[in-house]
């Protein structure tokens, strides 16, 4: 599974802020990794991931507090990842604006 941004609300003041982590949980050994990533897509939530063969497409969303809506498609291509390691982060991740 894996999951790219969603939103934070501050305690103190209520307010929402998108985040732009990446995460890729293994339902198979129930581990989560957290991607590092130079480029990546912007915070936002309210947006769809699909799996397509190899690749992740990253579409779309809004942006907190700003309530921008992002009208952006990306890939992510995983098949280069060495999931064996047993470091919880991974670098070398590279997604593609599309």
């Amino acid at each position: 599974m894996l999951i790219h941004g969603g939103a934070l609300i501050n305690v103190g003041d209520k307010k929402v802020k998108s985040q732009a982590d990446t995460f890729m949980f293994d339902v198979e050994t129930g581990i989560w990794k957290k991607f590092f990533v130079l480029e990546q897509p912007s915070a936002r939530e309210q947006h769809t991931i699909t799996k397509i063969g190899n690749l992740y497409y990253l579409y779309g969303g809004n942006q907190s507090p700003e309530n921008n809506i992002i009208d952006e498609l990306w890939a992510l291509n995983l098949s280069n990842v060495a999931w064996s390691s047993k470091n919880l982060d991974v670098t070398g991740i590279v997604w593609e604006k599309i």
